[in-house]
């Protein structure tokens, strides 16, 4: 009877164990390296989202001037980091026509501005890349290109919309009243690829 209880009151082997410890590891493991997937694919939402308002913010514009095509974007208050609105004019007699609240994302340490290039063309650029890279929009030509962009950039080209892929500009049909707003996806390797939305 004693030799039964005390068969019976076994704990658990260092195989059992050690097992336990090796699927312990193991869920923690697929946890840690699906976070950062998670977290681009909300950030690259939050791009997503944040190009689309930018759009609509564009076609109301537009559509609040009779259809007259958009030459001017302004930030809400200059050239801060703060920057929270961009405001969208048809001409210069309209002013403040639609004002997007877009909540760009960036990330902690950089700073971004919204800079006048070619004929009514625009984009934001990182200003904490101490010239590591220009985003560059050349509008007015028969081309637009968007060179260097990384993924903190949204840019915004008038005149030319997205190419059939969705991945970047038009560059051979110009149309004076398209608009192409490009913006970065994060990739798991790399900087990330172009996405564009008219």
């Amino acid at each position: 009877m004693v030799s039964k209880l005390n068969k019976d009151n076994k704990g658990f082997t260092i195989i059992e164990v050690l097992i336990v410890l090796a699927i312990a590891g193991l869920i923690m493991l697929i946890v840690f390296l699906a976070i950062p997937a998670l977290q681009r694919s909300q950030r690259n939402t939050q791009r997503k989202s944040d190009a689309s308002a930018i759009v609509t913010a564009i076609n109301n514009a537009s559509t609040n001037a009779n259809g007259a095509k958009i030459t001017q974007i302004n930030s809400g208050d200059g050239t801060t980091a703060s920057d929270t609105s961009v405001s969208f004019r048809p001409n210069a007699s309209v002013t403040n026509v639609e004002t997007a609240r877009l909540g760009i994302y960036r990330s902690s340490s950089s700073a971004i501005t919204w800079s006048s290039t070619n004929v009514g063309s625009i984009f934001i650029t990182d200003l904490t890349s101490s010239g590591t890279y220009t985003p560059t929009v050349v509008g007015g030509s028969t081309t637009a290109t968007v060179s260097h962009v990384n993924i903190n950039s949204i840019t915004i080209v008038l005149g030319f919309g997205c190419n059939e892929s969705g991945t970047g500009i038009n560059s051979t049909n110009r149309n004076p009243r398209a608009v192409s707003v490009i913006y970065v996806a994060e990739n798991a390797t790399d900087r990330g690829n172009l996405q564009c939305i008219n």
